[in-house]
This record gives structure tokens, sequence and C-alpha cells, in this order.
């Protein structure tokens, strides 16, 4: 049965990107004290759902192989990296405990996405890997700065370079979806 794990996983980083990046902006219909509890709880559930996703997905492609060589490994890596680093977010955010223990996962998976550029640059040469990859970096490197200072301003560029991540996933992940479906209907015409 043909699956587009990739694809559904770019949509995927969508979502949870474009759902931190909020969270990391606090914008002001987020952050009203009465429900301040209730809204970072939402969040979590939101993020672990897209984290166990991840995770799931990256565990298949590692284990199911249904991409050619080595691709099931480039992307089942990131896959449940991330989504084991949404998960921890997720589960911290959500009991209240202190983000910087999994802002230093974020920064080994920033460290994982520049490996990753470095990898299509010298072996792959996709011209679309950079997009995703390259924010993705810049969002891991960044987290623990976002997370360390008390600064609304390093939240706030953690905020808007995560919505940078999620538009580049959104415009990337269009493009999957409609070049795999094209390919698909050529090859069974």
């Amino acid at each position: 049965m043909p699956t587009n794990v990739l694809a559904l996983g770019l949509f995927a980083v969508v979502g949870a990107f474009t759902l931190i990046g909020l969270w990391f902006l606090k914008l002001k219909p987020f952050t009203a004290e009465e429900n301040k509890a209730n809204i970072e709880k939402g969040f979590a559930v939101a993020a672990g759902g897209i984290g166990l996703y991840a995770f799931l997905a990256g565990i298949y492609l590692l284990a199911a192989s249904p991409l050619r060589a080595p691709y099931n490994e480039f992307f089942g890596v990131i896959h449940t990296f991330y989504g084991i680093t949404l998960l921890a977010g997720a589960i911290s955010l959500g009991y209240g405990w202190d983000l910087r223990p999994v802002s230093y996962l974020a920064f080994l998976a920033g460290i994982i996405n520049v490996i990753y550029v470095y990898i299509n640059e010298t072996l792959i040469h996709n011209a679309s890997y950079p997009l995703i990859f390259i924010p993705a970096a810049l969002v891991g490197l960044y987290a623990p700065v976002a997370t360390h200072f008390k600064s609304v301003w390093a939240s706030r560029v953690m905020g808007i370079l995560c919505l940078i991540l999620a538009a580049a996933a959104l415009y990337v992940g269009a493009n999957a979806i409609v070049g795999h479906i094209a390919r698909g209907l050529t090859t069974t015409q």
C-alpha cells in the first residue's frame, strides 16, 4: 500500500511549529491569567499529539523501510527525534516543568539538521531540503537561548523562527503532495 509519510510529516511540522511559535510569541489572547493553566495544557496536548505521530512515523520509516535507501534512515531519524522532543516538551509544559532540559534535545535536533544540510549539499542535492533543514536547524540551535534567557524578545525571536519553519514546511509539503500525486498518476496510466 503506497504511503506518503513524508508529506504528511511536513504538515505535522506545520501544525507543531505553528503551535510552538504562537506559544513562544505569547500573544495576548493566549495569556489571559484566568485561563493560563488551561491554555498551557491545551498547547501541550496538541504538541504532544503531533509529537506522538512524528515518533511513530519515524519508527515506521526506520523499521518498515517504505522508502528506498538511504531516505528511510535520513527521514526516519529526524522524525523520531523531533517526535521525542515534542513529546518531552508537551509533558514538561503540561506539568508546568522547566523547558530548559527539553531545549537541549532541541539543540541536538538543530545539530542533526545542520548535518542534514551538509549531507544534502554533498550527497543528495535536493533543492527543497535546505528550505526545511536550515530553519529547523535555527529553531533547534536557538532553543536554549529562548528558554534560558527570561526575555520577551528571546521568546519572540523563537516564535518567529518557529513560524518561519512552519511556513517553509507548508510550502515544501504542498509541493511534495502535488509532486507525489502527479508522479503516481503518471505511473498508473
